[in-house]
Protein backbone atom coordinates (compact mmCIF):
# COMPACT_ATOMS: atom_id res chain seq x y z
CA UNK A 1 0.00 0.00 0.00
CA UNK A 2 1.27 3.80 -1.24
CA UNK A 3 1.82 6.35 1.64
CA UNK A 4 -1.29 8.29 -0.10
CA UNK A 5 -3.39 5.06 0.19
CA UNK A 6 -2.61 4.63 3.87
CA UNK A 7 -3.08 8.43 4.95
CA UNK A 8 -5.80 9.27 3.28
CA UNK A 9 -8.47 8.36 0.12
CA UNK A 10 -7.62 9.75 -2.77
CA UNK A 11 -10.68 12.13 -2.71
CA UNK A 12 -8.86 13.64 0.05
CA UNK A 13 -5.73 13.98 -1.29
CA UNK A 14 -7.21 15.45 -4.34
CA UNK A 15 -8.98 18.20 -2.18
CA UNK A 16 -6.21 19.27 -0.24
CA UNK A 17 -3.43 21.21 -1.18
CA UNK A 18 -0.07 20.45 -0.17
CA UNK A 19 0.89 22.15 2.46
CA UNK A 20 -2.74 21.69 4.41
CA UNK A 21 -3.02 19.82 8.30
CA UNK A 22 -5.65 17.82 6.76
CA UNK A 23 -3.80 14.10 7.67
CA UNK A 24 -3.88 12.45 10.70
CA UNK A 25 -1.43 12.83 13.31
CA UNK A 26 1.23 9.31 13.08
CA UNK A 27 1.66 7.61 16.19
CA UNK A 28 5.88 8.93 16.24
CA UNK A 29 4.22 12.31 15.86
CA UNK A 30 2.09 12.22 18.68
CA UNK A 31 5.27 10.54 20.53
CA UNK A 32 7.14 13.29 19.46
CA UNK A 33 4.65 16.50 20.28
CA UNK A 34 3.85 14.82 23.98
CA UNK A 35 7.67 14.88 24.55
CA UNK A 36 7.84 18.82 24.13
CA UNK A 37 5.07 18.89 26.36
CA UNK A 38 2.16 19.43 23.59
CA UNK A 39 -0.87 17.27 25.09
CA UNK A 40 -4.46 18.57 25.40
CA UNK A 41 -4.97 20.56 28.89
CA UNK A 42 -7.94 21.83 30.60
CA UNK A 43 -7.60 23.59 33.87
CA UNK A 44 -11.21 23.64 34.37
CA UNK A 45 -11.74 19.80 34.55
CA UNK A 46 -8.52 19.94 36.73
CA UNK A 47 -9.77 22.84 39.09
CA UNK A 48 -13.35 21.03 39.34
CA UNK A 49 -11.97 17.81 40.34
CA UNK A 50 -9.53 19.86 43.08
CA UNK A 51 -12.51 21.65 44.13
CA UNK A 52 -14.57 18.87 44.35
CA UNK A 53 -12.24 17.17 46.54
CA UNK A 54 -11.80 19.89 48.86
CA UNK A 55 -15.64 20.15 49.58
CA UNK A 56 -15.12 16.24 50.39
CA UNK A 57 -12.56 16.78 52.58
CA UNK A 58 -14.27 20.07 54.37
CA UNK A 59 -16.79 17.99 54.77
CA UNK A 60 -15.12 15.65 56.88
CA UNK A 61 -12.24 17.54 58.29
CA UNK A 62 -13.95 20.63 60.01
CA UNK A 63 -15.56 18.44 62.27
CA UNK A 64 -11.94 17.33 64.03
CA UNK A 65 -10.37 21.18 63.06
CA UNK A 66 -12.85 22.42 65.53
CA UNK A 67 -12.05 20.39 68.25
CA UNK A 68 -8.09 20.84 67.50
CA UNK A 69 -8.73 24.86 67.25
CA UNK A 70 -10.85 24.18 70.67
CA UNK A 71 -7.78 22.49 72.56
CA UNK A 72 -5.84 25.81 70.96
CA UNK A 73 -8.44 28.47 72.75
CA UNK A 74 -8.15 26.45 75.71
CA UNK A 75 -4.22 26.31 75.87
CA UNK A 76 -4.64 30.53 75.05
CA UNK A 77 -7.60 30.47 77.78
CA UNK A 78 -5.75 28.45 80.91
CA UNK A 79 -2.57 30.92 80.24
CA UNK A 80 -4.02 33.69 81.19
CA UNK A 81 -6.49 32.64 83.63
CA UNK A 82 -3.81 31.20 85.85
CA UNK A 83 -4.30 33.25 88.95
CA UNK A 84 -0.79 34.49 90.65
CA UNK A 85 1.42 33.90 87.19
CA UNK A 86 3.15 36.12 84.91
CA UNK A 87 2.13 34.69 81.10
CA UNK A 88 4.70 33.71 78.84
CA UNK A 89 3.77 34.92 75.69
CA UNK A 90 5.99 33.43 73.74
CA UNK A 91 5.21 29.93 75.12
CA UNK A 92 1.41 30.02 74.22
CA UNK A 93 1.93 31.41 70.88
CA UNK A 94 4.28 28.68 70.11
CA UNK A 95 2.04 26.01 71.33
CA UNK A 96 -0.69 27.27 69.35
CA UNK A 97 0.87 27.77 66.13
CA UNK A 98 1.78 23.79 66.91
CA UNK A 99 -1.45 22.69 67.19
CA UNK A 100 -3.08 25.02 64.70
CA UNK A 101 -0.37 23.82 62.38
CA UNK A 102 -1.01 19.86 63.46
CA UNK A 103 -4.87 20.88 62.44
CA UNK A 104 -3.82 22.39 59.15
CA UNK A 105 -1.34 19.86 57.79
CA UNK A 106 -3.69 17.01 56.73
CA UNK A 107 -6.10 19.51 55.33
CA UNK A 108 -2.89 20.98 52.75
CA UNK A 109 -1.33 17.44 52.52
CA UNK A 110 -4.73 15.90 51.11
CA UNK A 111 -5.12 18.87 48.63
CA UNK A 112 -1.35 18.57 47.38
CA UNK A 113 -1.69 14.93 46.60
CA UNK A 114 -5.43 15.40 45.15
CA UNK A 115 -3.81 18.36 42.87
CA UNK A 116 -1.21 15.96 41.68
CA UNK A 117 -3.72 13.20 41.12
CA UNK A 118 -5.86 15.31 39.18
CA UNK A 119 -3.20 16.32 36.92
CA UNK A 120 -2.07 12.77 36.74
CA UNK A 121 -5.69 11.30 35.68
CA UNK A 122 -6.05 14.01 33.12
CA UNK A 123 -2.59 14.04 31.12
CA UNK A 124 -0.52 11.31 32.74
CA UNK A 125 2.48 11.35 33.93
CA UNK A 126 4.59 13.65 31.83
CA UNK A 127 7.68 15.89 33.06
CA UNK A 128 9.61 18.06 30.18
CA UNK A 129 11.38 21.02 30.90
CA UNK A 130 10.92 22.04 27.04
CA UNK A 131 7.83 23.87 27.54
CA UNK A 132 10.06 26.25 30.34
CA UNK A 133 12.08 27.60 27.35
CA UNK A 134 11.45 31.09 26.02
CA UNK A 135 8.72 31.11 22.74
CA UNK A 136 9.99 34.39 20.68
CA UNK A 137 7.13 33.70 18.60
CA UNK A 138 4.59 34.96 21.34
CA UNK A 139 6.13 38.33 20.91
CA UNK A 140 4.85 38.44 17.46
CA UNK A 141 2.19 41.30 17.34
CA UNK A 142 0.37 39.89 14.01
CA UNK A 143 0.84 36.54 16.44
CA UNK A 144 -0.67 37.76 19.53
CA UNK A 145 -3.64 39.50 17.22
CA UNK A 146 -4.35 35.93 15.57
CA UNK A 147 -4.43 34.60 19.26
CA UNK A 148 -7.06 37.05 20.15
CA UNK A 149 -9.55 36.29 17.59
CA UNK A 150 -8.63 32.59 17.61
CA UNK A 151 -11.25 29.83 18.38
CA UNK A 152 -9.67 29.31 21.35
CA UNK A 153 -10.36 32.74 22.72
CA UNK A 154 -14.17 32.84 21.77
CA UNK A 155 -13.90 29.67 23.60
CA UNK A 156 -12.73 30.65 26.90
CA UNK A 157 -14.77 34.15 26.74
CA UNK A 158 -17.86 31.84 26.08
CA UNK A 159 -16.77 29.24 28.36
CA UNK A 160 -16.91 32.11 31.67
CA UNK A 161 -20.41 33.05 30.81
CA UNK A 162 -21.15 29.24 30.87
CA UNK A 163 -19.23 28.27 33.97
CA UNK A 164 -21.29 31.40 35.57
CA UNK A 165 -24.62 30.17 34.64
CA UNK A 166 -23.62 26.75 35.46
CA UNK A 167 -22.50 27.37 39.19
CA UNK A 168 -25.29 30.17 40.11
CA UNK A 169 -27.76 28.42 38.58
CA UNK A 170 -27.00 24.93 40.80
CA UNK A 171 -26.02 26.96 43.90
CA UNK A 172 -28.96 29.11 43.17
CA UNK A 173 -31.68 26.08 43.12
CA UNK A 174 -29.60 24.63 46.27
CA UNK A 175 -30.15 27.81 48.31
CA UNK A 176 -33.69 28.22 46.94
CA UNK A 177 -34.71 25.01 48.40
CA UNK A 178 -33.21 25.86 51.71
CA UNK A 179 -35.08 28.86 52.54
CA UNK A 180 -37.78 27.28 54.54
CA UNK A 181 -35.00 25.82 56.49
CA UNK A 182 -33.17 29.14 57.55
CA UNK A 183 -35.76 30.65 60.24
CA UNK A 184 -35.46 27.58 61.95
CA UNK A 185 -31.80 27.43 62.63
CA UNK A 186 -32.56 30.33 65.34
CA UNK A 187 -34.32 28.42 67.58
CA UNK A 188 -31.69 25.09 67.39
CA UNK A 189 -29.01 25.26 70.42
CA UNK A 190 -26.05 26.62 69.07
CA UNK A 191 -24.03 23.66 68.27
CA UNK A 192 -26.83 21.71 66.49
CA UNK A 193 -27.56 24.87 64.72
CA UNK A 194 -24.03 25.01 64.00
CA UNK A 195 -24.01 21.66 62.49
CA UNK A 196 -27.12 22.01 60.48
CA UNK A 197 -26.15 25.38 58.63
CA UNK A 198 -22.68 23.28 58.39
CA UNK A 199 -24.67 20.77 56.31
CA UNK A 200 -26.41 23.19 54.18
CA UNK A 201 -23.18 24.70 53.28
CA UNK A 202 -21.41 21.62 52.42
CA UNK A 203 -25.21 21.17 50.02
CA UNK A 204 -24.42 24.43 48.32
CA UNK A 205 -20.66 24.14 47.86
CA UNK A 206 -21.13 20.29 46.03
CA UNK A 207 -23.93 21.51 43.44
CA UNK A 208 -21.69 24.54 42.24
CA UNK A 209 -18.76 22.00 42.18
CA UNK A 210 -21.25 19.86 40.06
CA UNK A 211 -21.56 22.96 37.87
CA UNK A 212 -18.18 23.35 37.53
CA UNK A 213 -17.12 20.03 36.72
CA UNK A 214 -20.27 20.06 33.91
CA UNK A 215 -18.72 22.74 32.43
CA UNK A 216 -14.98 20.83 32.65
CA UNK A 217 -16.51 17.73 31.28
CA UNK A 218 -17.51 19.97 28.00
CA UNK A 219 -14.04 21.73 27.95
CA UNK A 220 -12.61 18.33 27.87
CA UNK A 221 -14.13 17.34 24.55
CA UNK A 222 -13.08 21.02 23.48
CA UNK A 223 -9.44 20.63 24.10
CA UNK A 224 -9.23 17.08 22.44
CA UNK A 225 -11.00 18.48 19.43
CA UNK A 226 -8.32 21.66 19.65
CA UNK A 227 -5.15 19.30 20.44
CA UNK A 228 -6.54 16.56 17.81
CA UNK A 229 -6.63 19.72 14.98
CA UNK A 230 -3.11 20.89 16.20
CA UNK A 231 -1.25 17.61 15.64
CA UNK A 232 -2.55 17.62 11.83
CA UNK A 233 0.14 16.90 9.20
CA UNK A 234 1.03 18.35 5.90
CA UNK A 235 1.52 15.41 3.33
CA UNK A 236 5.24 16.48 3.02
CA UNK A 237 5.53 16.11 6.94
CA UNK A 238 4.40 12.37 6.40
CA UNK A 239 6.62 11.71 3.58
CA UNK A 240 9.47 12.99 5.69
CA UNK A 241 8.73 11.15 8.67
CA UNK A 242 8.51 7.96 6.76
CA UNK A 243 11.44 8.56 5.09
CA UNK A 244 13.08 9.22 8.38
CA UNK A 245 11.76 6.28 9.96
CA UNK A 246 11.94 3.67 6.58
CA UNK A 247 14.93 4.92 4.69
CA UNK A 248 14.40 6.82 1.33
CA UNK A 249 12.31 4.31 -1.05
CA UNK A 250 15.48 4.07 -3.46
CA UNK A 251 17.78 2.87 -0.92
CA UNK A 252 14.78 0.96 0.49
CA UNK A 253 15.08 -0.52 -3.49
CA UNK A 254 18.07 -1.33 -3.85
CA UNK A 255 18.66 -2.98 -0.38
CA UNK A 256 15.93 -5.47 -1.43
CA UNK A 257 17.10 -6.13 -4.51
CA UNK A 258 20.71 -6.92 -2.78
CA UNK A 259 18.72 -8.99 -0.45
CA UNK A 260 17.39 -10.83 -3.14
CA UNK A 261 20.60 -11.55 -4.81
CA UNK A 262 21.96 -12.38 -1.48
CA UNK A 263 18.70 -15.36 -1.24
CA UNK A 264 19.37 -16.70 -4.15
CA UNK A 265 23.14 -17.25 -4.06
CA UNK A 266 22.60 -18.94 -0.53
CA UNK A 267 19.50 -20.99 -2.19
CA UNK A 268 22.37 -22.21 -4.57
CA UNK A 269 24.14 -23.77 -1.90
CA UNK A 270 21.27 -25.61 -0.76
CA UNK A 271 21.42 -27.53 -3.34
CA UNK A 272 24.89 -29.08 -2.73
CA UNK A 273 24.13 -29.06 1.16
CA UNK A 274 24.49 -32.23 3.06
CA UNK A 275 21.74 -31.67 5.73
CA UNK A 276 19.35 -28.80 6.28
CA UNK A 277 18.27 -28.74 9.86
CA UNK A 278 15.04 -27.27 10.89
CA UNK A 279 13.02 -25.44 13.89
CA UNK A 280 10.20 -27.07 12.16
CA UNK A 281 8.94 -23.81 10.32
CA UNK A 282 10.35 -20.96 11.48
CA UNK A 283 14.32 -21.84 10.89
CA UNK A 284 16.54 -23.39 8.44
CA UNK A 285 20.09 -23.67 8.41
CA UNK A 286 21.75 -25.46 5.65
CA UNK A 287 25.07 -27.34 6.73
CA UNK A 288 27.76 -29.04 4.55
CA UNK A 289 30.30 -31.16 5.31
CA UNK A 290 33.13 -32.73 3.61
CA UNK A 291 36.02 -34.62 4.80
CA UNK A 292 38.14 -34.68 2.68
CA UNK A 293 38.28 -30.65 2.07
CA UNK A 294 36.71 -29.38 5.31
CA UNK A 295 38.19 -29.46 9.14
CA UNK A 296 34.70 -29.14 10.29
CA UNK A 297 30.74 -28.28 8.55
CA UNK A 298 30.36 -25.64 7.64
CA UNK A 299 26.50 -23.11 7.62
CA UNK A 300 26.09 -22.54 3.80
CA UNK A 301 22.48 -21.25 3.55
CA UNK A 302 20.22 -20.08 6.42
CA UNK A 303 16.79 -17.87 7.09
CA UNK A 304 13.62 -17.54 8.78
CA UNK A 305 10.16 -18.08 7.69
CA UNK A 306 9.41 -17.12 4.09
CA UNK A 307 13.21 -17.60 3.77
CA UNK A 308 13.30 -21.21 5.27
CA UNK A 309 10.52 -22.19 3.96
CA UNK A 310 12.21 -21.39 0.30
CA UNK A 311 15.27 -23.39 1.35
CA UNK A 312 12.94 -26.12 2.71
CA UNK A 313 11.56 -26.15 -0.98
CA UNK A 314 14.78 -26.14 -2.76
CA UNK A 315 16.29 -28.77 -0.31
CA UNK A 316 13.40 -31.54 -1.23
CA UNK A 317 13.89 -30.32 -5.05
CA UNK A 318 17.31 -31.56 -4.98
CA UNK A 319 17.02 -34.27 -2.43
CA UNK A 320 18.86 -32.77 0.24
CA UNK A 321 17.27 -34.35 3.98
CA UNK A 322 15.78 -32.24 6.14
CA UNK A 323 16.52 -32.92 10.23
CA UNK A 324 14.08 -31.27 12.19
CA UNK A 325 15.73 -30.39 15.50
CA UNK A 326 14.55 -27.00 17.09
CA UNK A 327 17.28 -26.02 19.72
CA UNK A 328 20.20 -27.31 17.52
CA UNK A 329 18.84 -24.59 14.67
CA UNK A 330 18.31 -21.98 17.53
CA UNK A 331 22.26 -22.73 18.12
CA UNK A 332 23.55 -22.64 14.52
CA UNK A 333 21.28 -19.26 13.17
CA UNK A 334 23.44 -17.26 14.59
CA UNK A 335 26.56 -18.98 12.52
CA UNK A 336 27.94 -17.21 10.25
CA UNK A 337 27.50 -18.12 6.36
CA UNK A 338 30.60 -19.79 5.03
CA UNK A 339 32.01 -20.60 8.66
CA UNK A 340 32.34 -23.75 10.39
CA UNK A 341 30.37 -24.74 13.27
CA UNK A 342 31.68 -24.14 16.65
CA UNK A 343 33.24 -26.78 18.51
CA UNK A 344 30.64 -26.58 21.59
CA UNK A 345 28.29 -27.96 18.52
CA UNK A 346 30.54 -30.43 17.10
CA UNK A 347 28.85 -33.48 19.16
CA UNK A 348 25.27 -32.69 17.91
CA UNK A 349 26.10 -32.31 14.17
CA UNK A 350 27.68 -35.25 14.28
CA UNK A 351 24.69 -36.83 15.71
CA UNK A 352 22.67 -35.37 12.94
CA UNK A 353 25.43 -36.45 10.06
CA UNK A 354 25.66 -39.68 11.33
CA UNK A 355 21.58 -40.23 11.09
CA UNK A 356 21.88 -38.89 7.74
CA UNK A 357 24.16 -41.45 6.32
CA UNK A 358 22.52 -44.42 8.27
CA UNK A 359 19.08 -43.10 6.45
CA UNK A 360 20.27 -42.18 2.91
CA UNK A 361 20.42 -44.39 0.21
CA UNK A 362 23.17 -46.44 -1.08
CA UNK A 363 25.39 -44.44 -3.78
CA UNK A 364 23.95 -45.99 -6.93
CA UNK A 365 26.80 -47.78 -9.22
Amino acid sequence: MTLGQEALPWGGWLAASPGERRLPATARHRQEARRRGQVWKSPDFNGALAVMLAVVLLRFYLPWAYQQLGSVMQVVYSAFSAPGRLVNLSAVATVAMERAGLAAAPLVVALMVGGLLVGFVSTGFLFTTQSLAPQWDRLNPLSGLQRVFSINALWEAGKGFLKLAAVGLLAGLTVASQLSQYAGLIAMPLSAALSTAGGMLFAVLWHAAAGYLLVGVIDIGFQISRHQQTLKMTHQEVRDETRQTEGDPQIRQRRRQAYRRLLRSGLAQVRSATVVVTNPTHLAVALKWDERAMAAPEVVAKGEDEVALEIRRVALGHGVPLVQNAPLARELYPVPLGEAVPAVLYRAVAEVLAYVMRHSPPPSG
